[in-house]
């Protein structure tokens, strides 16, 4: 059917022009035959490449089909082409079966299509977007199909390398339809009646933005199946430009780098919640004025921190208040207090504002303001991160197969989620602080200056010595209570008398009166004092004891036994412990540097290998085997409806779904495979 179709230039003419019947069948016919290859059956492919039917396809391809009025429907006949081409293709990764299937495929016209599909898009985008859509929806597979084939083909491979180095280095890029199509530059007119040439470099005559736009929005990776591995080309989704910077140096520095299978386990553990990142933020786009509040987030947030360093400022340096008056009572915040009157008088009987300015200054009413905008800002930053983060956290509880179907649990174990989230706790108890430091008192912004940590990197590394060993430093925290505890045992029965203390003038006072009192001050005076407890105590044992006396004994051993066991040893361990994590921190961080310099994440080969033996690191680890591909690859199987995935698409997904991580192609690399063959 598909021969008497297509078989020659007049009958492929007179067969397809207004013939309702034999598009119906023809795309029949490309279904059944695509469906026939898919898997992919090896015997299928061998029995449709028998036929000839490449030379069909390459026919199809490149014809001239503007005698037919239905744009949609050449767009369709072209794209189930590639699609029977893609399928056959399936499982065949060896290159001498790549290069016996491109001696029928030609590509003498893939830069000319490549532009018209560009031009035609942008020509019909503001009158029917659902064309637009098809015309890149076809020069993206046909620009898939050339890459394809040109690990085959020398002149395809330099073709489509120089004309995307040809666009990078001249800084050049494609961010839109019209701007690839030429169309910044020049009217649709024009473009029209212009020669296929006109937009060519001279040097290359090559068209780079139709190249950059379709290179710089088409991914491909390498995935082991059956002992093989074989590369998957595809259209990068659109979600994929919300992958923040941040997000990705976060998850880079903060993955389990102990083996290489381990890293690969976290990332694809990873890759949902990322997806589900992404998929929202594209929602929120969608709606300008909801985008751009939450794009404010983060300088927002800034300039918060800088109000909250006024504040504390102007509390350092201008507050004063008599010892009699010091409160913190609750007041109104337009009741006028008077922490800064002195410096407000001392300001404004200065020459400069008196004489030269001849203006008086309320720095109340301007710390009030300060305060107001802190708390305003507080509020933004909030809501911001309400809308921005609390679907994905809550999402995030969704993967229960009964949470699936069962609103009520959903809703119960997002609500649990977000509430026991830290970023989220951490926002609210900044607008808490704010609204206390407006309404209470001015001293509660003292709290915001500690939005310093989670803005450095240095910083979160010394909380992390602190809380990463949190569970050894709590159990010699309670040795040392236990220790201490002890001691003041044998002070309340032994040594009550030292812990009397003598006031100048006033007489004296006992601290130990009862166990707990003295267990207080025996902690408190014992650690602040740089000899232990003997420093506080009373000397009076050693002054009125005899040298061999039982008291001289035991008050002796008291003092020494403390400050060696407690100030000396029990503190140590803490520092130790403490110092010990600052020292695992530097290495892992250190371990992490080093892999990430000479290390592919996805297959874990050494910088040395894919130099001598590959194409090059740099270039693997940017092109061959991006470690973010295989996320947005995920992403674009997901977008798919389940009856279009190819046969690798479909084992990709169940190995997903399933958690296996098999099909990353860990110590294994096509680029030194073929080096070595």
């Amino acid at each position: 059917f598909l021969s008497s179709i297509l078989g020659g230039p007049q009958r492929f003419a007179t067969n397809l022009i207004d013939s309702d019947r034999n598009w119906k069948y023809l795309e029949q016919a490309f279904d059944t035959i695509i469906e026939f290859c898919q898997g992919p059956c090896r015997g299928n492919q061998d029995a449709v490449l028998a036929t000839k039917i490449l030379e069909m396809i390459d026919r199809c391809l490149w014809s001239d089909m503007s005698f037919i009025h239905d744009e949609e429907r050449v767009l369709l006949l072209k794209g189930k082409a590639i699609d029977l081409v893609l399928s056959l293709l399936e499982g065949r990764s060896k290159i001498e079966e790549l290069q016996q299937l491109s001696r029928d495929l030609s590509f003498r016209e893939l830069e000319e299509t490549l532009r018209k599909c560009l031009s035609f898009a942008a020509a019909c985008k503001a009158t029917d977007c659902t064309l637009s859509s098809m015309y890149i929806e076809l020069g993206h597979r046909i620009y898939m199909l050339a890459e394809y084939f040109s690990v085959v083909n020398p002149a395809l491979r330099k073709l489509l390398q120089d004309s995307a180095a040809q666009t990078q280095n001249s800084g050049g890029s494609a961010n839109t339809v019209d701007e690839a199509a030429g169309l910044s530059l020049h009217p649709i007119e024009k473009l029209a009646t212009q020669g296929p040439h006109s937009a060519r470099n001279r040097k290359t005559g090559h068209d780079g933005r139709s190249f950059h736009f379709f290179h710089s929005r088409t991914g491909h990776v390498e995935i082991l199946r059956d002992s093989s591995l074989e590369t998957a080309h595809f259209r990068l989704p659109d979600e994929c430009r919300y992958l923040t910077k941040e997000i990705r140096e976060d998850f880079v520095w903060h993955v389990d780098r102990s083996t290489p299978n381990s890293k690969i386990e976290e990332f694809q553990s990873t890759i949902r919640d990322l997806i589900i990142y992404m998929k929202w933020h594209r929602i929120l786009s969608s709606v300008p004025p909801v985008a751009f509040f939450v794009r404010l987030h983060r300088p927002i947030r800034n300039f918060a921190y800088f109000l909250a360093v006024l504040l504390n400022l102007a509390i350092l340096l201008l507050f004063w208040r008599p010892v009699a008056e010091d409160d913190i009572l609750p007041v109104y915040p337009w009741q006028r207090r008077h922490f800064m009157d002195r410096a407000e008088e001392y300001m404004n009987n200065s020459f400069l504002l008196r004489e030269v300015l001849g203006v008086t200054i309320n720095l109340w009413l301007i710390f009030l303001v300060l305060a107001v905008m802190h708390v305003l800002c507080s509020f933004q930053l909030v809501a911001s991160l309400m809308i921005r983060d609390a679907f994905v956290i809550m999402r995030r509880g969704w993967s229960n197969h009964l949470e699936r179907r069962n609103t009520l649990l959903k809703a119960l174990r997002g609500m649990i989620l977000l509430t026991s989230d830290w970023s989220v706790i951490y926002i609210h108890l900044y607008l808490m602080f704010s609204l206390a430091g407006l309404l209470i008192s001015p001293f509660f912004f003292v709290f915001h200056l500690f939005d310093i940590i989670p803005r450095s990197r240095i910083l979160h590394h010394v909380i992390m010595a602190i809380t990463k060993p949190a569970r050894p430093l709590a159990m010699t925290c309670i040795l040392g209570i236990i220790i201490i505890y002890t001691f003041t045992v044998i002070a309340y029965v032994f040594l009550r008398s030292a812990y009397v203390i003598d006031s100048d003038g006033e007489g004296s006072y006992s601290t130990c009166d009862s166990v707990f009192q003295c267990m207080l001050v025996t902690a408190a005076e014992g650690l602040t004092h740089g000899g232990g407890i003997a420093e506080f105590l009373d000397p009076k044992n050693y002054q009125e004891s005899n040298v061999f006396t039982a008291m001289f004994g035991l008050r002796y051993f008291f003092d020494i036994l403390f400050f060696v066991v407690v100030f000396i040893v029990l503190l140590n361990i803490i520092f130790g412990i403490i110092v010990d994590t600052f020292g695992e921190l530097r290495a892992i961080r250190n371990r992490t540097e080093e892999e990430m310099k000479d290390f592919c994440f996805i297959c874990s080969l050494s910088r040395y290998i894919l130099d001598h033996e590959g194409s090059g690191f740099t270039n693997h680890t940017r092109n061959e085997h991006r470690m973010w591909n295989y996320l947005f690859y995920l992403l674009y199987i997901q977008s798919k409806p389940v009856y279009d995935l190819t046969g690798l698409e479909t084992y990709v997904y169940e190995k997903y779904r399933k958690r296996d991580p098999s099909w990353f192609p860990v110590g294994r690399a096509q680029c030194v495979e073929q080096y070595v063959k």
